[in-house]
């Protein structure tokens, strides 16, 4: 399943690129392989708010535009 989740309560419900724009609260219903964080402003908060909420990093989410490391090599991921 694909879905964004903004903050903004105007976006709710609506759609970005043809795809469905849900609530936050809508994560707790655990229904995705991986959460990918695409704000870099607001990423501390969002980790944060994801931990409270028992999400880890690494494991149930990443960032948009993170380093990791592949045996000794250190990679970033574009998605």
């Amino acid at each position: 399943m694909v879905y964004f989740v903004d903050n903004n309560k105007k976006t709710w419900g609506g759609e970005i690129e043809g795809i469905e724009v849900r609530d936050p609260k809508a994560l707790k219903a655990r229904d995705f392989d991986v959460i990918i964080v695409g704000s870099t402003t607001g990423k501390h908060a969002i980790y944060n708010k994801l931990n409270l909420w028992k999400f880890y990093y690494g494991t149930d989410f990443i960032y948009f535009l993170d380093l990791v490391y592949n045996g000794n090599e250190l990679l970033q991921i574009k998605i």
